[in-house]
């Protein structure tokens, strides 16, 4: 009977680790805090036994704060202008120009 238990228990621990696809596919909402409590730890308990998965995290951690550093610049007309010829002229897509903005302030 204890080597039934003990097997039921090893059963659900294996049933509760990740692999990396899985690990991989729930990465995004890992670093929006949108998992659920379970899948949180079964996903921090993968991290603390998969190094390439820990460092996968670390650098997309790093990607997110440094892109949060960068300023967001308006794109200048002519560039614009000639990006919605080509999108027109290759792909036959239509964009309209953007709206002029309504701020006092620039």
């Amino acid at each position: 009977m204890d080597n039934e238990k003990s097997s039921d228990t090893v059963r659900s621990a294996t049933m509760l680790m990740l692999s990396c696809n899985e690990a991989e596919l729930l990465l995004d909402e890992y670093l929006d805090d949108e998992l659920s409590e379970l899948d949180r730890r079964r996903f921090e308990r993968h991290l603390e036994t998969c190094d390439e998965c820990a460092a996968l995290v670390r650098d997309c951690r790093h990607i997110v704060e440094t892109a949060k550093l960068l300023v967001d610049r308006p794109v200048p007309p002519a560039v614009s202008q000639r990006l919605r010829a080509r999108l027109q002229e290759e792909l036959g897509v239509t964009v309209a120009a953007p709206k002029p903005s309504l701020s006092l302030v620039e």
